[in-house]
């Protein structure tokens, strides 16, 4: 499991509390990017106003879990990765009116 934040300090802080409660080994990387390349399962839980996720450092078939946005006015995942995606949702309604990202 790879781990991106705003600071890779706060990346390997947070890799350093939390690998005591996993399985699996919590790499902290530099940024983003490098977190999600090749990655089949990314898991985003932003605050962002701006995209951090980019379409061309997603692997084909990679599973996105945006769940940070909740405001308009927010976007974790950028427009060409949005266009080609296919988009679940929980609750119709809270996308519609809370979700930034499409």
């Amino acid at each position: 499991m790879r781990i991106a934040a705003r600071s890779f300090e706060n990346a390997k802080n947070f890799a350093s509390e939390m690998q005591p409660q996993s399985a699996v080994p919590i790499e902290p990387v530099a940024n983003v990017e490098a977190a999600v390349r090749g990655a089949d399962l990314i898991v985003t839980a932003t605050t962002s106003r701006d995209p951090v996720l980019r379409r061309e450092w997603i692997s084909p078939g990679a599973h996105i879990n945006a769940i940070g946005t909740f405001s308009p006015k927010a976007r974790e995942v950028d427009t060409a990765t949005i266009a080609a995606a296919s988009l679940f949702v929980d609750r119709r309604e809270s996308a519609l009116n809370e979700a930034g990202d499409y």
